[in-house]
């Protein structure tokens, strides 16, 4: 409706979905007590996000980022995660932090993003320096001060792109970015198809990441991927095949994979194209299929689409 709710109703039942962190309006709270609601998380538990930022901002000052995670927004949400019938989250990970504070495992179910197909990616410049991107707001939440760190420790030859939001505050407190590391700021359509695509290899190294599109993007450009075990988008990279999953906050494993892959333009070659299969296998409307027939069939009582499929054929 225009107030941001969407109603899915059939003959004999409603269902609510809430995108969450929303404050209801009393017949929609009055409604959400009469029928099935689905909540739709693309974060970690809001806990695991307060405690996991609060611990980056005693480590880097609490001036660098504007916190979000409120009192009230805490106490809200967790209203909200009771309130829900269903919850559909991003990842394991996202999954793991809220079993971990008491939500029940038979209330969530876990659907990854997926992405629009693509044209096949572009040849790839040649260049005598390979290349990292990393695109996302330059933040404490996306890990920034430890992809900075990893490529002061890499001990090959090689550049790195942030692509997002500056935060020259967070820039002066780990002392500046070093001369192979540039800030370019944000981009978007054509100009960051092309960054894709003048890349070699992708990093995302947040601390709480529920998904990380951008992970997909680049794998749909044939990148090899170096995500943390913080990001959600780490449920489509199968470590060593078409990218590398390291611990979050860990800048050693960072440099060492991101190393082994700028090092190496066969290992690129082979994995990037590897990336670029699994983006091709995940995309938005396998998500949609899998919302379907993961939540709301069954709790609509609705067939999913492989039994519409049977019956149609029987």
């Amino acid at each position: 409706d225009g107030d941001g709710y969407l109603f899915i109703t059939d003959r004999k039942k409603d269902l609510i979905i809430s995108g969450g962190e929303n404050i209801y309006p009393r017949e929609v709270e009055e409604a959400i007590c009469r029928h099935p609601a689905v909540l739709e998380v693309a974060s970690a538990h809001i806990e695991a996000q307060a405690e996991l930022l609060r611990e980056e901002f005693d480590r880097f000052g609490h001036e660098i980022d504007r916190a979000v995670v409120t009192p009230g927004v805490v106490a809200r949400t967790i209203q909200e995660y009771a309130e829900a019938d269903r919850i559909i989250v991003t990842s394991a990970f996202v999954r793991r932090t809220f079993v971990a504070r008491g939500v029940p495992a038979s209330k969530i179910a876990v659907v990854p993003y997926g992405i629009d197909p693509a044209p096949a990616p572009q040849a790839r410049p040649v260049r005598t320096v390979p290349r990292a991107l990393f695109v996302g707001g330059c933040s404490l939440r996306k890990g920034v001060p430890y992809v900075v760190e990893a490529f002061r420790k890499l001990d090959v030859a090689a550049e790195l792109r942030l692509v997002g939001r500056r935060n020259d505050a967070l820039f002066a407190r780990i002392g500046g970015l070093p001369p192979n590391v540039r800030a370019v700021g944000p981009k978007t359509g054509i100009d960051l198809a092309h960054e894709y695509a003048s890349a070699d290899v992708f990093v995302l190294p947040s601390v709480e990441d529920g998904w990380g599109l951008v992970t997909n993007e680049a794998m749909n450009a044939g990148l090899p991927v170096v995500v943390t075990e913080n990001c959600g988008s780490a449920e489509i990279v199968e470590d060593g095949v078409n990218g590398f999953v390291v611990p979050e906050r860990d800048a050693d494993a960072l440099a060492a994979r991101r190393a082994l892959l700028l090092s190496n333009a066969a290992l690129r070659a082979r994995m990037g194209a590897a990336a670029r299969a699994t983006a091709e296998g995940r995309t938005w409307e396998t998500y949609g299929l899998d919302r379907h027939r993961l939540v709301y069939a069954p709790l609509l009582g609705l067939p999913s689409a492989g039994e519409e499929r049977d019956a149609a054929a029987a």
